[in-house]
């Protein structure tokens, strides 16, 4: 007789969502059902559907059951969930301030199984209004160091460190050779032998793109004009995302329209593989920031990094076992403490446009002086990309991941005999 598979929530962005939550849930979802023990029915939030139906793919046939869900669900639809399917876990995935509604009815979860959360924090001080929150969860996988060695210093111990990561096959580099002809295929050919800096990150508030922008033109204005025009930020997001500001505007004011360049269609990986390739470096001004896949597929290709040394992005950059920075961790130049109804307090961590021009004129005179295939094998390539390989391989996470959802779902099946012996005993 088969054995029965176990039957797994996942809460999270769509896991079809370009988005760093939603390529990530894709990640885990892909590797459960690889071991031929897990079927999935995951709630697919945080976009607009147009059809409520639940779908199959034809990669995972009947082991996912992708639910669409307004914002990341409700009570009622995990009640109906827990009657009907009777699930041997619930893992979901983002910011704490989306589940308020999920912990509101744990006690309801506890009589059926377990609550495994894969947790992201931006910021120092350590959160105590999400302390109840943590207290009701089996099991908490931070993605940053920061979130998990505040988690225990916070006497939080049903916790532990696994980040992000990428594949390799998607995301490596390519030869000098054919990176200029990419740049003559996505920019022209009178740019074969452009600087050019990369932008990939929502255009949102935190992202600070703006800033960004503005540097760019601190950087451009240090430059005579010869050398100026043959410098070109290219930035992978929606100009007039109504999170954000809207780029043209600020390309205008700026008058840096000529040396900018948009594009906020979706690509696919090998595209995006290209664009990493031909940048120079990619830059990542964040105020806060759990993760920052961006910095991460950078390095993978061996192209610099210019982030501020926040949240997850400061795990990224800089080898913590060598010291060897990638491209440049800025530290904070101002920090404020920000915060919402719902999230009190928080730090934001800002870079002055200043000093991120500084950084990438360093990198500028670099390339000029080694040549652009010397410039990256010196300031990252082959190394950087070993480097997080060794530190963020995806196929291990993915391995940790099954064995933490196994582990949980085994010890809270564990617990509930144990009850019951002492209920029986009890009677």
């Amino acid at each position: 007789m088969k054995d029965k598979k176990y039957k797994l929530i996942t809460i999270s962005d769509h896991v079809m969502a370009p988005s760093g939550v939603g390529t990530q849930t894709r990640y885990i979802v892909d590797k459960l059902v690889s071991t031929g023990k897990f079927q999935i029915i995951a709630l697919a939030g945080a976009i607009k559907h147009q059809d409520y139906t639940p779908q199959k793919t034809q990669e995972w046939g009947d082991d996912v059951i992708i639910v669409p869900v307004d914002g990341y669900g409700n009570p009622a639809i995990i009640r109906q969930l827990l009657d009907i399917e009777k699930p041997d876990a619930i893992w979901f995935m983002t910011d704490p301030r989306f589940y308020e509604w999920l912990w509101a009815i744990e006690d309801e979860i506890h009589q059926v199984c377990p609550l495994i959360y894969n947790h992201l924090w931006d910021e120092n001080p350590f959160p105590k209004y999400n302390l109840p929150y943590y207290k009701s969860t089996d099991y908490i996988v931070c993605i940053n160091k920061l979130t998990y060695n505040m988690l225990k210093e916070n006497g939080i111990s049903h916790c532990e460190y696994v980040p992000h990561g990428v594949p390799e096959k998607d995301f490596y580099p390519l030869e000098q050779n054919k990176i200029q002809e990419l740049k003559t295929k996505h920019l022209s050919n009178e740019l074969k032998d452009s600087f050019i800096g990369f932008y990939n990150s929502r255009n949102a508030l935190r992202k600070r793109t703006g800033n960004v922008m503005w540097a760019w033109k601190l950087f451009l204005d240090k430059l005579p004009e010869e050398e100026r025009n043959n410098c070109v930020l290219a930035l992978h997001t929606p100009p007039h995302d109504p999170e954000g500001q809207d780029l043209f505007k600020v390309a205008e004011m700026l008058d840096i329209r000529r040396h900018v360049a948009f594009n906020d269609k979706k690509v696919e990986p090998s595209v995006m593989n290209e664009f990493y390739n031909m940048a120079d470096f990619t830059v990542c001004l964040s105020s806060e920031e759990g993760f920052g896949l961006s910095s991460l597929e950078s390095l993978m290709v061996g192209t610099p990094v210019i982030s501020t040394r926040t949240g997850g992005l400061q795990d990224q950059n800089i080898d913590p076992d060598t010291g060897q920075e990638f491209g440049h961790s800025i530290k904070a130049d101002a920090v404020s403490l920000i915060g919402s109804q719902r999230t009190p307090y928080i730090e934001s961590h800002h870079v002055d446009p200043k000093t991120a021009a500084d950084k990438i004129m360093d990198l500028y005179k670099k390339k000029k002086e080694l040549g652009a295939e010397l410039y990256k094998e010196t300031v990252a390539g082959k190394v950087a990309r070993e480097s997080v390989l060794r530190r963020f391989n995806l196929p291990k996470i993915q391995d940790r991941w099954v064995e933490i959802i196994e582990e949980q779902i085994e010890i809270f099946k564990q617990k509930q005999t144990e009850d019951k012996l002492v209920n029986l005993i009890a009677i």
